[in-house]
């Protein structure tokens, strides 16, 4: 075999482990780290203790739906890309711009320090919004969080009447996960 020919194959072979690591690193789907248009649906999912029924639930990153529990907001819900919560009506967010990984809890546009109105109309029960946030370790990326607020007829828990839905960590500049967190936000409902 000759050099420049077994240099390709070495070069070309540390690129196609490089990448795939990075595709794997970084949550994408695609050797090449394309992002997937759409995740998975893996149906409907009853957040019981949030009296919330969510009938569209997507899953990116075979990440299972799993509960934690928070200090302010109670129960947690995280489904592979988005999470799910509660906070009480008298939540005051803080007003600080979220930084490395720290997202911060909010239960509307209003309480997002940079946040920004997205125009998705879903009715007047659904408001839609994104806010930017920072993440510093070898270098600096932008990424943006996009949020749905849901209200509804009645309160879902006593003292909690809008459900927090935030789709996370989506590069800026890249396409909002508009169709996914729409699907989700419109097929909430009472239990």
């Amino acid at each position: 075999m000759s050099v420049s020919r077994r240099h390709a194959l070495v070069h070309g072979s540390r690129l196609l482990v490089a990448g795939g690591a990075l595709a794997v690193l970084s949550g994408c789907t695609g050797i090449f780290g394309e992002r997937a248009s759409s995740c998975d649906v893996i149906g409907q999912v009853d957040l019981a203790n949030l009296g919330v029924r969510l009938g569209h639930v997507p899953q990116c990153n075979d990440a299972t739906p799993r509960q934690v529990t928070h200090d302010v907001a109670g129960p947690v819900w995280s489904l592979g890309e988005f999470t799910a919560y509660l906070l009480p009506d008298d939540h005051q967010a803080d007003p600080e711009l979220p930084i490395n990984g720290d997202h911060g809890l909010y239960r509307s546009a209003d309480q997002l320090p940079s946040g920004e109105l997205l125009d998705w109309d879903d009715g007047s029960a659904i408001v839609y919004a994104r806010q930017m946030y920072t993440e510093y370790t070898n270098s600096r990326n932008d990424y943006a969080d996009h949020y749905a607020f849901v209200s509804f007829g009645r309160p879902p828990v006593a003292g909690r009447s809008v459900l927090t839905l935030r789709w996370r960590h989506v590069a800026w500049g890249k396409p909002a996960p508009e169709s996914d967190l729409r699907a989700v936000a419109t097929s909430a409902e009472l239990l």
